[in-house]
């Protein structure tokens, strides 16, 4: 009898282990990154660049595992990230993080196996780099594994003719329709962090443009206007007496009736 009951459920109970079977050899797990220590992360520095330039820099996870990697980069993929800032003067400076906001992107990055993600940071949105000189510039997150080492970029002197080259390449591009909008926005974000009155007739074309980057050109008008530009703050308000184009009408609009 033994023999008969085993006859008759020895084929299904071996179709069930086989199925589970192939599940599992099919099954790639992936893990959060606080389990999976063979993982490295790094900040990498782009070359110097000269008083009020964008700075930018590198950062980068190495998925080093058989598994794919989930991490979450907070909004806009760099909301996780602080600085701790070292200026010339030996003084150290903790920036805290950005703030994006309830309305920006999803952060999440999944790396697959033996694969490396990279973004490029622009520096300037944590700290300013007010005078120049070499600074070390150190990434601090809420990632759980080993802090990349930090690195140093080197600010020079003033150079009005290329900073007012530079903002007109950069405002060329934001308002170009050739480049995905994302690098739109990255164009538009450099010129609005530079921390000069030579900006100012590019943010306001940005800004009068009526287009997807007239944000950026908004909140740059306003850190210029707080650093004592008044004229940046005359900017804004004659825009906003302004009725701008129905089909063009962006999210700026909300910032200058702060």
């Amino acid at each position: 009898m033994k023999r008969l009951i085993f006859y008759l459920n020895g084929p299904k109970t071996l179709r069930l282990f086989l199925v589970w079977a192939a599940v599992i050899c099919s099954y790639r797990p992936v893990f959060a990154i606080a389990q999976t220590p063979n993982v490295r992360m790094q900040l990498t520095g782009e070359a110097g660049a000269g008083l009020f330039e964008p700075l930018y820099a590198t950062f980068s996870v190495q998925n080093n595992t058989n598994v794919a990697v989930q991490l979450d980069l907070g909004p806009n993929r760099k909301d996780t990230f602080e600085l701790s800032i070292t200026s010339p003067d030996g003084a150290t400076h903790q920036t805290g993080k950005l703030n994006q906001g309830e309305l920006a992107a999803n952060g999440n990055v999944l790396i697959a196996p033996r694969q490396t993600y990279s973004q490029r940071l622009l520096l300037n949105e944590w700290y300013d780099f007010p005078s120049p000189g070499t600074y070390t510039v150190r990434l601090i997150t809420n990632l759980a594994f080993q802090a990349s080492d930090p690195i140093t970029v080197t600010v020079g002197p003033k150079n009005d003719q290329r900073l007012r080259d530079l903002c007109a390449a950069l405002t060329i591009q934001a308002l170009s329709d050739d480049p995905p909008q994302e690098e739109q926005s990255s164009a538009a974000l450099a010129v609005s962090h530079i921390r000069d009155p030579i900006a100012l007739p590019f943010l306001q074309q940005l800004l009068e443009s009526g287009s997807s980057v007239a944000a950026e050109a908004a909140e740059g008008l306003g850190r210029l206007g707080s650093s004592g530009s008044t004229e940046a703050i005359d900017v804004l308000k004659r825009a906003w007496g302004k009725p701008m184009k129905k089909e063009r009408r962006t999210s700026w609009v909300p910032f200058c009736t702060r």
